[in-house]
């Protein structure tokens, strides 16, 4: 008769027959009943009476009251009701009714049961929950129901690759704490995806744009630091920019100009010589003669802060009168600088005009003698010979004839001859005839 009555949708009569067994304590149409309040199928809808008749069958072990009782329960939850709800939970998931897993573990974690929770976390993310997977995860980051684990919360983490906003998040973990994945590819992949997302995060853009940068990916470099421009602050920073971009397909010269520009303004002594040598050799050209534009300017910027380089460039500016009026003063400053600054070419520049004096610079011997020693000592061959030229004339003949033969070693064709001379007249040593002979033959060789 039931059936019937359902099948023609006489819900009425359904109900009254439904019930009629229901008050007879039948369980199965306790549950019938009970979806007819829920549904309101020939009766008013009475969640409250429908959790009751649910309730009797779910005690009859009814496995299907059980559940809609659960789920009931679960969705009209009051505080009043959680332990109720969590008791037919636990029972149903005991059953491994997998639909159960998440909803208790989210009552016991309202009831602050983090243990009890995990434990039911960790039974839906093993059945592919990952709502489950993400709580695990940050179970495991921070040690709520269970022993912190990096590596497990990573796993649980990297589980839930179909949620960007996870994802997002543990890309976020992952800037607070640079050491937290050893395998930098993998870190970057993730940080990417925040750098990517449609409201970019800067730090990721940062840290993603100077990886890329450092395994030469110029284009995506100039990209992300491009996206990540506020937070760049050392003159590093923004010279790694510069070079990025001018590495770039259809580069904006002056644009990398102004780049260059910025990190020299902050000491960045590469920028320097960049701005300095486009300026140089006209890659970039102003019409105003303000002091910024000018190559000599950005040479003696970088020269006042101990830049070899630059203190050549600089000395052979104010020797050659390039960019700027002709003093040899301030160009033998610089050249001393650079030769103080440990450079061999400098220390001989500056040890030539020493010896023999230029210009206005009185001829200094002694002077001379002191920077070429300090350029031959560090096994500069260019200083040998003139070294051991000036030893000699000082009367240093003993001295001279030891640096004669280490550019005789070099193959100075003029050391040999002064060797010669040396033995023949026992200038330095005694007198060996066979020696200088052999020098002499070896020079017409």
């Amino acid at each position: 008769q039931r059936q019937m009555c359902i099948r023609d949708r006489y819900y009425y009569d359904a109900f009254f027959w439904f019930k009629q067994a229901a008050d007879n304590k039948l369980k199965i149409a306790c549950y019938q009943v009970g979806l007819f309040y829920e549904a309101g199928h020939g009766v008013e809808i009475n969640i409250n009476q429908a959790m009751t008749y649910f309730r009797y069958a779910a005690k009859k072990g009814h496995f299907e009251s059980t559940v809609r009782l659960a789920e009931l329960l679960v969705k009209h939850v009051v505080a009043e009701n959680y332990n109720e709800a969590i008791k037919w939970l636990r029972l149903l998931g005991k059953q491994d009714y997998e639909k159960a897993y998440y909803p208790l573990a989210c009552l016991l974690t309202k009831k602050q049961k983090f243990l009890e929770a995990a434990v039911w976390h960790r039974q839906a993310a093993e059945k592919g929950n990952v709502t489950s997977q993400h709580r695990l995860a940050h179970c495991y980051r921070h040690g709520i129901g269970v022993d912190i684990d990096t590596q497990q919360a990573i796993a649980y983490y990297r589980g839930v690759s179909s949620s960007l906003e996870v994802q997002l998040e543990f890309a976020d973990w992952l800037l607070s704490d640079g050491e937290l994945i050893s395998d930098a590819s993998l870190r970057m992949s993730y940080l990417k995806l925040a750098a990517d997302h449609h409201e970019p995060h800067l730090q990721a853009s940062y840290e993603y744009g100077l990886f890329c940068y450092d395994t030469k990916k110029y284009i995506h470099a100039a990209l992300y630091l491009n996206q990540a421009y506020s937070l760049l602050k050392t003159g590093d920073e923004f010279y790694k920019y510069a070079v990025a971009l001018e590495k770039s397909t259809q580069p904006d010269i002056l644009a990398c100009f102004k780049e260059y520009r910025t990190a020299a303004k902050l000491g960045h002594l590469l920028s320097v010589m960049k701005i300095a040598h486009m300026l140089k050799n006209r890659v970039v050209y102003f019409d105003d003669d303000s002091t910024e534009t000018s190559a000599l300017y950005w040479f003696q910027f970088a020269a006042d802060r101990y830049l070899i380089e630059a203190c050549a460039i600089t000395a052979t500016c104010y020797e050659t009168a390039y960019g700027t009026p002709k003093n040899i003063d301030i160009a033998v400053a610089y050249l001393k600088k650079g030769a103080e600054l440990g450079d061999q070419d400098m220390q001989c520049r500056l040890a030539t005009w020493l010896a023999k004096g230029y210009e206005d610079i009185a001829a200094d011997i002694n002077q001379a003698i002191e920077w070429y020693l300090k350029a031959a000592t560090q096994n500069y061959s260019p200083a040998f010979f003139p070294l051991a030229c000036l030893l000699a004339q000082v009367e240093r003949y003993e001295e001279a004839l030891i640096w004669y033969h280490k550019a005789d070693e070099q193959s100075d064709i003029e050391a040999k001859l002064a060797l010669a001379r040396c033995y023949r007249y026992g200038i330095g040593t005694t007198i060996n005839t066979d020696k200088s002979l052999l020098n002499l033959s070896l020079i017409h060789i």
